[in-house]
């Protein structure tokens, strides 16, 4: 049910920029609350920030502190806890400027994805994240982390998780069996719609993640293209750098190559592929799911979560995936042949609806 004018609600919405995948899931949610006849302000910062203005150039933005945390070592425990006070310090830093956003802006509700500096207690709460059980390789490590992340979710209203609650699912134990009574799922969450559109593309690459291993799988694709080319010259590929900064559009014969896309142009590209090369990243995943399509993961090195569903999609033959220090293309497309993608229809968005009914009912 749609709120009227008189009960217009102010809600804002914070994605982490780590990545673009917070940002671009947080895209549902948006429409859904513009659909209610909710006024939506956001807050990030770089380029989760600038493909939210692009999206939504009608909107209100305002830019929170910014964590930048880079992933320079395959170690993930390491590059965290060297950067662990500079995160520590951006929470906070964050944490007062949202006292000072929801007076200045009249907020009535925050929905934060993984912005865990994004809490109060003067309007209810809701937090997005898809790692209720984070992953890391030292087992005393893991039940510390674990822990710490249970006592901080306490402190908002209620927990969404982009995700089913049943089996089959797409989170695995990243999402499922935890202590935490207040969560929510709230279904897929994907700017993605399945489109039937002729197959132009014979492969498409998506790129995205921190730095510097953005950049890293990109050169390295690039040039295994530029070898897979000359053995067989009328592969047609696609290849989305997925830079916000960069405004570049490249056509060859049988090559194209752009800096960043919308979702409109992205969903339209992707439709055409016959094959995803991508990160393993969750939100990404979420797109892949979205629009049927199979898939090469690669995960950022090191990082946990991404390792994680890289192994669990290869152990039930759904996404074949590859270190990024081993991916050799010619091998990667013929393995993949085996793996199938996603055979089940997880479409629930009546989830993410009641959910964001329940949060404006309870708003005074």
């Amino acid at each position: 049910m749609k709120t009227t004018s008189k009960q217009k609600k102010r809600i804002l919405v914070a994605p982490l920029n780590w990545g673009l995948g917070h940002a671009t899931r947080c895209m549902p949610i948006i429409n859904e609350l513009l659909t209610q006849n909710v006024k939506v302000i956001i807050a990030s910062d770089g380029t989760a920030l600038d493909l939210l203005r692009k999206e939504y150039p009608q909107l209100t933005f305002v830019e929170l502190p910014a964590y930048n945390v880079t992933y320079k070592t395959p170690n993930m425990t390491w590059n965290i806890a060297t950067q662990a006070p500079k995160i520590a310090i951006a929470m906070f830093r964050e944490f007062f400027a949202l006292q000072r956003i929801i007076r200045q802006y009249k907020i009535n509700a925050v929905i934060s994805d993984n912005r865990y500096g994004c809490w109060t207690w003067k309007v209810p709460t809701a937090f997005i994240t898809h790692q209720v059980n984070i992953q890391i390789p030292n087992s005393i490590l893991q039940f510390l982390v674990s822990r710490w992340n249970y006592l901080v979710l306490h402190l908002f209203k209620t927990i969404w998780i982009p995700d089913v609650p049943n089996e089959p699912n797409i989170a695995g134990e990243l999402a499922h069996n935890f202590p935490i009574r207040h969560a929510k799922y709230i279904g897929i969450l994907s700017r993605m719609k399945p489109l039937k559109v002729q197959q132009k593309y014979d492969l498409g690459i998506i790129l995205s993640g921190p730095e510097p291993q953005r950049t890293y799988l990109e050169e390295k694709l690039l040039q295994q293209i530029e070898k897979y080319q000359k053995n067989y010259p009328n592969t047609k590929v696609l290849f989305v750098k997925g830079k916000m900064s960069v405004e570049e559009k490249i056509e060859t014969d049988n090559l194209e190559i752009y800096g960043y896309l919308t979702a409109k142009q992205l969903n339209q590209k992707m439709a055409a592929c016959r094959l995803i090369i991508a990160r393993s990243g969750y939100s990404t995943v979420m797109d892949l799911v979205a629009m049927n399509k199979k898939a090469i993961l690669i995960p950022t090195p090191g990082q946990t979560e991404q390792l994680y569903l890289a192994r669990l999609y290869q152990q039930q033959y759904i996404f074949y995936t590859v270190a990024q220090s081993e991916f050799e293309l010619a091998k990667a497309l013929n393995v993949s042949k085996l793996y199938q993608g996603f055979q089940t229809n997880f479409q629930a968005k009546e989830l993410l609806q009641k959910e964001v009914n329940r949060l404006l009912n309870s708003l005074p």
